[in-house]
């Protein structure tokens, strides 16, 4: 089984991939990220995982953190709110470990900080991480 952490877990993003990875043969969930409910019962913000999560809580974000630093290859979904995931991501892959890293917001969509910057208007939390062709 592939350890899987899903950052921002309580969001409907996040429940949804809860829900995909109970189902999946080769994942296991590693830890479930959520700064508003950590030490809770996933059950209680998703009642219809109770049955594939029983007493499993969501962690915090900075145990979370240490869980991607403890594995040595791991699977992270970062389904966290636009500008916030690019500020995970630089800690995540800080680590150098094997992480195989899945944005789910905005914050990689663009190459250029400039096309960033022109949709949000906002500077790129973390511009070093974009792929400049």
């Amino acid at each position: 089984m592939k350890p899987v952490l899903v950052f921002g877990a309580t969001g409907y993003v996040g429940g949804e991939l809860l829900r995909l990875l109970a189902l999946h043969p080769e994942f296991e969930l590693a830890g479930a990220v959520s700064g508003s409910q950590a030490g809770k019962p996933v059950a209680s913000v998703f009642p219809h995982l109770l049955t594939a999560y029983g007493s499993t809580c969501f962690v915090g974000a900075e145990e979370g953190l240490r869980a991607v630093a403890g594995l040595g290859e791991a699977f992270v979904f970062l389904a966290l709110p636009h500008g916030e995931s690019a500020r995970v991501a630089r800690e995540i892959l800080a680590t150098d470990k094997n992480i195989h890293l899945v944005d789910l917001s905005a914050d990689f969509r663009f190459q250029e900080p400039t096309q960033y910057e022109k949709m949000h208007g906002h500077p790129h939390p973390t511009p070093e991480l974009l792929r400049s062709e």
